[in-house]
Protein backbone atom coordinates (compact mmCIF):
# COMPACT_ATOMS: atom_id res chain seq x y z
CA UNK A 1 0.00 0.00 0.00
CA UNK A 2 2.23 2.81 -1.25
CA UNK A 3 1.40 6.48 -0.82
CA UNK A 4 -0.20 6.98 -4.23
CA UNK A 5 -2.52 3.98 -3.86
CA UNK A 6 -3.53 5.01 -0.34
CA UNK A 7 -4.24 8.56 -1.45
CA UNK A 8 -6.30 7.35 -4.42
CA UNK A 9 -8.53 5.20 -2.17
CA UNK A 10 -9.05 8.01 0.32
CA UNK A 11 -9.82 10.57 -2.38
CA UNK A 12 -12.34 8.19 -3.91
CA UNK A 13 -14.12 7.94 -0.56
CA UNK A 14 -14.18 11.73 -0.25
CA UNK A 15 -15.60 12.05 -3.77
CA UNK A 16 -18.55 9.83 -2.79
CA UNK A 17 -19.47 11.99 0.18
CA UNK A 18 -22.37 14.38 0.55
CA UNK A 19 -21.93 14.57 4.35
CA UNK A 20 -20.94 17.79 6.08
CA UNK A 21 -17.50 16.34 6.80
CA UNK A 22 -15.89 13.02 5.89
CA UNK A 23 -12.73 11.33 7.09
CA UNK A 24 -11.08 8.13 5.85
CA UNK A 25 -8.52 6.22 7.94
CA UNK A 26 -6.72 3.52 5.99
CA UNK A 27 -4.31 0.87 7.24
CA UNK A 28 -2.48 -1.96 5.52
CA UNK A 29 -0.35 -4.57 7.25
CA UNK A 30 1.85 -7.41 6.05
CA UNK A 31 2.97 -10.02 8.56
CA UNK A 32 5.32 -12.87 7.73
CA UNK A 33 6.08 -15.10 10.67
CA UNK A 34 7.94 -18.34 11.25
CA UNK A 35 7.29 -20.10 14.54
CA UNK A 36 9.49 -22.88 15.90
CA UNK A 37 9.55 -25.20 18.92
CA UNK A 38 11.42 -28.33 19.99
CA UNK A 39 14.18 -27.24 17.61
CA UNK A 40 12.01 -27.50 14.48
CA UNK A 41 9.89 -25.06 12.51
CA UNK A 42 6.25 -25.63 13.39
CA UNK A 43 4.40 -22.89 11.49
CA UNK A 44 4.75 -20.38 8.69
CA UNK A 45 2.25 -17.54 8.39
CA UNK A 46 1.92 -14.92 5.68
CA UNK A 47 -0.95 -12.52 6.14
CA UNK A 48 -2.05 -9.22 4.65
CA UNK A 49 -4.70 -7.13 6.38
CA UNK A 50 -6.50 -4.05 5.11
CA UNK A 51 -8.90 -1.79 6.94
CA UNK A 52 -10.66 1.41 5.94
CA UNK A 53 -12.73 3.32 8.50
CA UNK A 54 -15.02 6.06 7.21
CA UNK A 55 -16.19 8.71 9.70
CA UNK A 56 -18.88 11.19 8.74
CA UNK A 57 -20.33 14.25 10.43
CA UNK A 58 -23.93 15.27 9.87
CA UNK A 59 -24.12 18.51 11.80
CA UNK A 60 -23.34 17.47 15.37
CA UNK A 61 -23.93 13.80 14.71
CA UNK A 62 -21.15 11.31 13.93
CA UNK A 63 -21.12 7.81 12.46
CA UNK A 64 -18.44 5.28 11.49
CA UNK A 65 -18.24 2.21 9.29
CA UNK A 66 -15.35 -0.08 8.36
CA UNK A 67 -14.59 -2.20 5.31
CA UNK A 68 -11.68 -4.23 3.99
CA UNK A 69 -12.80 -4.02 0.35
CA UNK A 70 -11.91 -1.01 -1.79
CA UNK A 71 -13.96 -1.44 -4.96
CA UNK A 72 -16.47 1.28 -5.76
CA UNK A 73 -19.55 -0.64 -4.56
CA UNK A 74 -17.92 -1.59 -1.26
CA UNK A 75 -16.79 1.96 -0.61
CA UNK A 76 -20.27 3.27 -1.37
CA UNK A 77 -21.80 0.69 0.95
CA UNK A 78 -19.42 1.61 3.79
CA UNK A 79 -20.02 5.33 3.32
CA UNK A 80 -23.79 4.87 3.33
CA UNK A 81 -23.54 2.75 6.47
CA UNK A 82 -21.52 5.46 8.24
CA UNK A 83 -24.04 8.06 7.17
CA UNK A 84 -26.94 5.89 8.33
CA UNK A 85 -25.27 5.38 11.73
CA UNK A 86 -24.72 9.13 12.09
CA UNK A 87 -28.34 9.92 11.24
CA UNK A 88 -29.55 7.75 14.14
CA UNK A 89 -27.28 9.29 16.80
CA UNK A 90 -28.06 12.00 19.29
CA UNK A 91 -26.35 15.30 18.63
CA UNK A 92 -23.01 15.76 20.36
CA UNK A 93 -22.59 19.43 21.32
CA UNK A 94 -18.85 18.84 21.93
CA UNK A 95 -18.20 17.35 18.48
CA UNK A 96 -15.15 19.02 16.93
CA UNK A 97 -14.85 19.87 13.27
CA UNK A 98 -12.23 17.98 11.32
CA UNK A 99 -8.76 19.43 10.86
CA UNK A 100 -7.42 21.03 7.71
CA UNK A 101 -4.09 20.20 6.04
CA UNK A 102 -0.77 20.20 7.92
CA UNK A 103 2.87 19.51 7.16
CA UNK A 104 4.10 16.26 8.69
CA UNK A 105 7.77 15.58 9.38
CA UNK A 106 9.00 12.41 7.71
CA UNK A 107 11.39 9.90 9.27
CA UNK A 108 12.80 6.74 7.81
CA UNK A 109 11.05 3.76 9.36
CA UNK A 110 10.62 1.64 6.23
CA UNK A 111 13.25 -0.79 4.91
CA UNK A 112 12.31 -2.71 1.73
CA UNK A 113 14.76 -5.52 2.53
CA UNK A 114 12.81 -6.25 5.72
CA UNK A 115 9.57 -6.67 3.77
CA UNK A 116 11.30 -8.79 1.10
CA UNK A 117 12.97 -11.06 3.67
CA UNK A 118 11.95 -14.57 2.64
CA UNK A 119 10.75 -17.65 4.56
CA UNK A 120 13.97 -19.37 3.47
CA UNK A 121 16.06 -16.60 5.01
CA UNK A 122 14.10 -16.80 8.26
CA UNK A 123 14.54 -20.59 8.24
CA UNK A 124 18.31 -20.26 7.77
CA UNK A 125 18.56 -18.03 10.81
CA UNK A 126 16.35 -20.32 12.89
CA UNK A 127 18.37 -23.37 11.83
CA UNK A 128 21.49 -21.78 13.27
CA UNK A 129 19.73 -21.01 16.55
CA UNK A 130 18.20 -24.43 17.12
CA UNK A 131 21.34 -26.34 16.07
CA UNK A 132 23.27 -24.49 18.74
CA UNK A 133 20.45 -25.09 21.25
CA UNK A 134 20.53 -28.83 20.46
CA UNK A 135 24.32 -28.83 20.80
CA UNK A 136 23.77 -27.50 24.31
CA UNK A 137 21.24 -30.30 25.00
CA UNK A 138 18.39 -27.83 24.93
CA UNK A 139 15.17 -27.16 23.05
CA UNK A 140 14.75 -23.89 21.23
CA UNK A 141 11.40 -22.20 20.64
CA UNK A 142 10.37 -18.79 19.43
CA UNK A 143 9.40 -16.66 16.47
CA UNK A 144 11.05 -14.76 13.67
CA UNK A 145 8.71 -12.23 12.09
CA UNK A 146 9.10 -9.60 9.40
CA UNK A 147 6.56 -7.25 7.91
CA UNK A 148 5.36 -3.73 7.34
CA UNK A 149 2.48 -1.38 8.07
CA UNK A 150 1.05 1.60 6.22
CA UNK A 151 -1.27 4.16 7.77
CA UNK A 152 -2.98 6.98 5.85
CA UNK A 153 -5.54 9.56 6.89
CA UNK A 154 -7.46 12.05 4.77
CA UNK A 155 -10.60 14.16 4.98
CA UNK A 156 -12.89 16.47 3.07
CA UNK A 157 -10.93 19.51 4.29
CA UNK A 158 -7.90 18.50 2.18
CA UNK A 159 -5.94 16.90 4.99
CA UNK A 160 -3.76 13.95 4.00
CA UNK A 161 -1.03 12.09 5.87
CA UNK A 162 0.82 8.88 5.11
CA UNK A 163 3.33 6.79 7.06
CA UNK A 164 4.98 3.49 6.23
CA UNK A 165 7.10 1.37 8.54
CA UNK A 166 8.73 -2.03 8.58
CA UNK A 167 9.52 -4.29 11.51
CA UNK A 168 11.45 -7.44 12.31
CA UNK A 169 11.50 -9.40 15.57
CA UNK A 170 13.48 -12.46 16.63
CA UNK A 171 12.64 -14.11 19.93
CA UNK A 172 14.24 -17.27 21.34
CA UNK A 173 13.53 -19.30 24.47
CA UNK A 174 15.88 -22.18 25.22
CA UNK A 175 14.89 -24.90 27.70
CA UNK A 176 17.61 -27.09 29.18
CA UNK A 177 16.36 -29.74 31.61
CA UNK A 178 13.41 -27.62 32.71
CA UNK A 179 15.31 -24.33 33.11
CA UNK A 180 14.81 -21.63 30.51
CA UNK A 181 16.64 -18.65 29.10
CA UNK A 182 15.29 -15.98 26.78
CA UNK A 183 16.44 -13.17 24.51
CA UNK A 184 14.87 -10.99 21.83
CA UNK A 185 15.79 -8.39 19.23
CA UNK A 186 13.42 -6.04 17.38
CA UNK A 187 14.47 -3.73 14.56
CA UNK A 188 13.00 -1.71 11.70
CA UNK A 189 15.81 -3.02 9.46
CA UNK A 190 16.08 -6.83 9.52
CA UNK A 191 19.80 -6.62 8.71
CA UNK A 192 20.32 -5.16 12.20
CA UNK A 193 18.86 -8.21 13.95
CA UNK A 194 21.68 -9.68 16.04
CA UNK A 195 20.85 -13.38 15.88
CA UNK A 196 24.16 -14.39 17.49
CA UNK A 197 23.47 -12.23 20.55
CA UNK A 198 19.94 -13.61 20.86
CA UNK A 199 21.22 -17.20 20.53
CA UNK A 200 24.17 -16.87 22.90
CA UNK A 201 22.19 -14.97 25.54
CA UNK A 202 19.26 -17.41 25.62
CA UNK A 203 21.52 -20.47 25.77
CA UNK A 204 23.78 -18.97 28.45
CA UNK A 205 20.82 -18.02 30.62
CA UNK A 206 19.31 -21.51 30.29
CA UNK A 207 22.63 -23.09 31.31
CA UNK A 208 23.07 -20.70 34.22
CA UNK A 209 19.49 -21.34 35.39
CA UNK A 210 20.07 -25.00 36.25
CA UNK A 211 19.12 -26.17 39.77
CA UNK A 212 17.50 -22.95 41.03
CA UNK A 213 17.19 -22.27 44.73
CA UNK A 214 14.21 -20.75 46.53
CA UNK A 215 14.65 -17.49 48.39
CA UNK A 216 12.35 -15.66 50.75
CA UNK A 217 10.04 -12.92 49.42
CA UNK A 218 10.77 -9.36 50.49
CA UNK A 219 12.47 -6.16 49.37
CA UNK A 220 15.63 -6.59 47.33
CA UNK A 221 17.96 -4.50 45.27
CA UNK A 222 17.01 -5.45 41.72
CA UNK A 223 18.76 -5.19 38.37
CA UNK A 224 16.16 -5.10 35.61
CA UNK A 225 17.25 -5.83 32.07
CA UNK A 226 15.74 -3.63 29.37
CA UNK A 227 12.94 -6.04 28.48
CA UNK A 228 11.62 -5.88 32.06
CA UNK A 229 11.78 -2.06 32.06
CA UNK A 230 9.82 -2.02 28.80
CA UNK A 231 6.84 -3.56 30.63
CA UNK A 232 6.89 -0.64 33.04
CA UNK A 233 6.78 1.84 30.17
CA UNK A 234 3.75 0.13 28.67
CA UNK A 235 1.76 0.58 31.88
CA UNK A 236 2.90 4.19 32.28
CA UNK A 237 1.71 4.88 28.73
CA UNK A 238 -1.65 3.26 29.37
CA UNK A 239 -2.36 4.48 32.90
CA UNK A 240 -0.40 7.67 33.52
CA UNK A 241 0.60 9.86 30.59
CA UNK A 242 -2.72 10.26 28.75
CA UNK A 243 -4.79 13.43 28.98
CA UNK A 244 -8.07 11.64 29.76
CA UNK A 245 -6.65 9.86 32.81
CA UNK A 246 -4.99 13.11 33.86
CA UNK A 247 -8.19 15.16 33.53
CA UNK A 248 -10.20 12.59 35.47
CA UNK A 249 -7.71 12.31 38.34
CA UNK A 250 -6.72 8.75 37.44
CA UNK A 251 -3.02 9.45 36.88
CA UNK A 252 -0.26 9.93 39.45
CA UNK A 253 0.47 13.15 37.52
CA UNK A 254 -3.04 14.57 37.99
CA UNK A 255 -2.83 18.10 39.38
CA UNK A 256 0.92 17.75 39.93
CA UNK A 257 2.55 19.19 36.81
CA UNK A 258 5.62 21.12 37.87
CA UNK A 259 6.13 18.97 40.97
CA UNK A 260 9.01 16.62 41.72
CA UNK A 261 7.45 13.17 41.53
CA UNK A 262 10.16 10.71 40.44
CA UNK A 263 13.89 10.40 41.03
CA UNK A 264 16.35 13.04 39.81
CA UNK A 265 17.77 10.61 37.24
CA UNK A 266 14.43 9.85 35.56
CA UNK A 267 13.63 11.65 32.32
CA UNK A 268 10.87 10.28 30.08
CA UNK A 269 10.02 11.66 26.65
CA UNK A 270 7.58 10.77 23.92
CA UNK A 271 9.36 11.14 20.58
CA UNK A 272 7.88 9.89 17.32
CA UNK A 273 10.99 11.15 15.49
CA UNK A 274 13.56 9.15 17.44
CA UNK A 275 16.44 7.74 15.41
CA UNK A 276 16.18 4.54 17.43
CA UNK A 277 12.61 3.72 16.46
CA UNK A 278 10.55 6.42 14.73
CA UNK A 279 6.76 6.32 14.70
CA UNK A 280 3.70 8.00 13.19
CA UNK A 281 4.29 11.73 12.51
CA UNK A 282 0.54 12.44 12.83
CA UNK A 283 -2.21 11.24 15.11
CA UNK A 284 -5.57 9.74 14.22
CA UNK A 285 -7.22 13.15 14.04
CA UNK A 286 -4.60 14.33 11.55
CA UNK A 287 -2.72 16.59 13.99
CA UNK A 288 1.10 16.69 13.83
CA UNK A 289 2.59 14.60 16.61
CA UNK A 290 4.70 16.65 19.01
CA UNK A 291 7.84 15.48 20.79
CA UNK A 292 7.28 16.00 24.50
CA UNK A 293 9.27 15.72 27.70
CA UNK A 294 6.81 14.20 30.15
CA UNK A 295 9.19 13.80 33.10
CA UNK A 296 12.39 15.84 33.35
CA UNK A 297 14.85 14.92 36.11
CA UNK A 298 11.91 13.63 38.13
CA UNK A 299 9.72 16.71 37.62
CA UNK A 300 6.31 16.23 35.99
CA UNK A 301 6.29 18.38 32.85
CA UNK A 302 3.42 17.30 30.60
CA UNK A 303 0.88 14.72 29.54
CA UNK A 304 -0.26 13.97 26.00
CA UNK A 305 -3.55 15.29 24.64
CA UNK A 306 -5.96 14.92 21.78
CA UNK A 307 -8.23 17.84 20.92
CA UNK A 308 -11.02 16.66 23.25
CA UNK A 309 -8.88 16.28 26.38
CA UNK A 310 -6.90 19.41 25.51
CA UNK A 311 -10.06 21.53 25.40
CA UNK A 312 -11.08 20.29 28.85
CA UNK A 313 -7.59 21.05 30.19
CA UNK A 314 -7.55 24.53 28.59
CA UNK A 315 -4.58 23.68 26.40
CA UNK A 316 -3.92 22.50 22.84
CA UNK A 317 -3.56 19.05 21.34
CA UNK A 318 -0.14 17.46 21.36
CA UNK A 319 -1.04 15.18 18.45
CA UNK A 320 -1.67 11.98 20.37
CA UNK A 321 -5.24 11.08 19.46
CA UNK A 322 -6.32 7.50 18.91
CA UNK A 323 -9.02 6.86 16.26
CA UNK A 324 -12.10 8.92 17.14
CA UNK A 325 -14.48 8.49 18.80
CA UNK A 326 -12.94 6.39 21.55
CA UNK A 327 -13.28 5.99 25.30
CA UNK A 328 -9.57 5.55 26.07
CA UNK A 329 -8.31 9.02 25.36
CA UNK A 330 -4.87 9.85 23.94
CA UNK A 331 -1.75 7.69 24.38
CA UNK A 332 1.98 8.30 24.05
CA UNK A 333 3.12 5.73 21.49
CA UNK A 334 6.89 6.34 21.44
CA UNK A 335 8.09 6.57 25.03
CA UNK A 336 11.80 6.85 25.78
CA UNK A 337 13.49 6.55 29.15
CA UNK A 338 16.69 8.58 29.06
CA UNK A 339 20.00 6.73 29.14
CA UNK A 340 22.46 6.85 32.02
CA UNK A 341 26.19 6.22 32.19
CA UNK A 342 26.31 2.67 33.54
CA UNK A 343 26.02 -0.84 32.09
CA UNK A 344 24.67 -4.20 33.19
CA UNK A 345 28.06 -5.48 34.35
CA UNK A 346 28.59 -2.40 36.55
CA UNK A 347 25.11 -2.75 38.03
CA UNK A 348 25.79 -6.33 39.04
CA UNK A 349 29.30 -5.55 40.34
CA UNK A 350 27.96 -2.76 42.56
CA UNK A 351 25.28 -4.99 44.15
CA UNK A 352 26.10 -6.79 47.40
CA UNK A 353 22.82 -8.68 47.60
CA UNK A 354 20.09 -8.52 44.99
CA UNK A 355 18.22 -10.11 42.10
CA UNK A 356 18.79 -9.94 38.34
CA UNK A 357 15.58 -10.10 36.27
CA UNK A 358 15.56 -10.97 32.56
CA UNK A 359 11.92 -10.07 31.91
CA UNK A 360 8.40 -10.30 33.33
CA UNK A 361 5.16 -11.97 32.27
CA UNK A 362 1.50 -11.80 33.29
CA UNK A 363 1.98 -8.30 34.67
CA UNK A 364 -1.26 -6.55 35.64
CA UNK A 365 -2.37 -3.34 37.34
CA UNK A 366 -3.54 -3.39 40.95
CA UNK A 367 -3.73 0.38 41.52
CA UNK A 368 -3.75 2.57 38.38
CA UNK A 369 -3.03 5.84 40.18
CA UNK A 370 0.16 4.65 41.85
CA UNK A 371 0.78 2.24 38.95
CA UNK A 372 0.97 -0.65 41.39
CA UNK A 373 1.70 -3.80 39.40
CA UNK A 374 1.97 -7.48 40.05
CA UNK A 375 3.59 -10.05 37.79
CA UNK A 376 6.19 -12.78 37.62
CA UNK A 377 9.81 -13.09 36.60
CA UNK A 378 10.62 -15.47 33.79
CA UNK A 379 13.37 -17.15 31.76
CA UNK A 380 16.35 -16.28 33.90
CA UNK A 381 16.14 -14.92 37.46
CA UNK A 382 19.40 -14.88 39.41
CA UNK A 383 20.69 -14.08 42.88
CA UNK A 384 23.47 -11.47 43.02
CA UNK A 385 25.93 -11.79 45.91
CA UNK A 386 29.05 -9.73 46.48
CA UNK A 387 28.93 -8.20 43.03
CA UNK A 388 28.53 -11.46 41.14
CA UNK A 389 25.71 -13.66 39.87
CA UNK A 390 25.88 -16.54 42.33
CA UNK A 391 22.87 -18.80 41.87
CA UNK A 392 19.70 -19.13 39.80
CA UNK A 393 16.52 -18.70 41.80
CA UNK A 394 12.98 -19.97 41.41
CA UNK A 395 10.83 -17.35 39.72
CA UNK A 396 9.31 -14.72 41.98
CA UNK A 397 6.08 -12.71 41.95
CA UNK A 398 6.61 -8.99 42.35
CA UNK A 399 4.07 -6.49 43.73
CA UNK A 400 5.25 -2.91 43.65
CA UNK A 401 4.57 0.60 42.39
CA UNK A 402 6.40 1.96 39.35
CA UNK A 403 6.19 5.41 40.97
CA UNK A 404 7.98 4.07 44.05
CA UNK A 405 10.49 2.11 41.98
CA UNK A 406 11.35 5.12 39.80
CA UNK A 407 12.16 7.06 42.96
CA UNK A 408 14.80 4.49 43.90
CA UNK A 409 16.78 4.04 40.69
CA UNK A 410 20.50 3.92 41.47
CA UNK A 411 21.98 3.23 38.02
CA UNK A 412 20.82 3.49 34.41
CA UNK A 413 22.58 1.90 31.46
CA UNK A 414 24.00 3.79 28.49
CA UNK A 415 22.73 1.12 26.10
CA UNK A 416 19.02 1.20 25.29
CA UNK A 417 16.86 -1.16 23.26
CA UNK A 418 13.73 -0.50 21.24
CA UNK A 419 10.73 -2.78 21.63
CA UNK A 420 7.48 -2.83 19.68
CA UNK A 421 4.37 -1.25 21.13
CA UNK A 422 0.76 -0.66 20.06
CA UNK A 423 -0.27 1.34 16.96
CA UNK A 424 3.16 0.95 15.30
CA UNK A 425 4.73 2.55 18.35
CA UNK A 426 7.82 1.69 20.36
CA UNK A 427 9.45 1.97 23.76
CA UNK A 428 13.16 2.81 23.99
CA UNK A 429 14.54 1.79 27.37
CA UNK A 430 17.78 1.12 29.26
CA UNK A 431 18.47 -1.39 32.02
CA UNK A 432 17.95 -0.17 35.61
CA UNK A 433 19.32 -0.87 39.06
CA UNK A 434 16.65 -0.16 41.71
CA UNK A 435 17.59 -0.12 45.41
CA UNK A 436 14.30 -1.45 46.81
CA UNK A 437 11.87 -3.62 44.89
CA UNK A 438 9.25 -5.83 46.49
CA UNK A 439 8.84 -9.51 45.71
CA UNK A 440 5.64 -10.71 47.34
CA UNK A 441 5.87 -14.47 46.88
CA UNK A 442 7.53 -17.34 45.09
CA UNK A 443 5.98 -18.01 41.67
CA UNK A 444 4.43 -21.39 41.00
CA UNK A 445 5.12 -21.06 37.26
Amino acid sequence: MDKSKAEAIIQHVISLSDADETEALLSHGEENLTRFSDNVISQNVARNTDSLTIRVHLGKKVGRATTDKFDNDSLKRAFNMAKSVASQQDENPDLLTMLGPSEFLQSNAYYPDTVAFSPEERAETIAKLVKEAARSKGNGAGIFSTGCESVAIGNSKNLFGYFQSSSAALSLTVDIEGASGWAEDTQRDVSNIDADRVMNTAIRKAKDAQNPIQIEPGEYTVVLESAAVSDFMMFLAYESFGGLNYNEGRSFLSGRLGEKILGDNITICDDAYSDLNPGLPFDFEGAPRQSLTLIENGIAKAVVHDRITAAKANTVTTGHSLPQPNSSGPFPLNLELAAGDSNLAEMIKSTDHGILVTHFHYANVLDPVEVMLTGMTRDGTFLIENGKISKPIINMRFTDSIVKAFNQVELISKERIASEAFFAGSFVVPALKISKFNFSSVSEF
